[in-house]
C-alpha cells in the first residue's frame, strides 16, 4: 500500500476510504504523499496492528485541515 495515493495533487478527499481493508498491510510508507491538496481524511476505519511503517504518510499534505485518526472510545 506504500504511495497508493502518492502524488494526486488535485485530489481534494478520498470518498469511502473507509472501505478499504488494511487489516494485512505492513507498509504505509508515504501513503498520501505529496497530496497537497488534500483538505480532509477519515482514516478511523484503517486497522494498523501489522504495519511497520508510516512514514512520510502524510508529508506536503499542506492543506489537510479535517482528519480523524482514531474512533472514539
Amino acid at each position: 500500500m506504500a504511495c497508493y495515493f502518492s502524488d494526486l495533487k488535485s485530489l481534494t478527499t478520498i470518498d469511502n476510504i473507509k472501505n478499504i481493508n488494511t487489516k494485512n498491510v505492513t507498509n504505509m510508507y508515504a501513503l498520501f504523499y505529496n497530496c497537497t491538496n488534500l483538505t480532509q481524511i477519515d482514516v478511523s476505519n484503517f486497522k494498523t496492528s501489522k504495519v511497520t511503517s508510516m512514514d512520510a504518510m502524510f508529508y506536503n499534505c499542506e492543506n489537510l485541515t479535517r482528519n480523524k485518526w482514531t474512533r472514539p472510545a
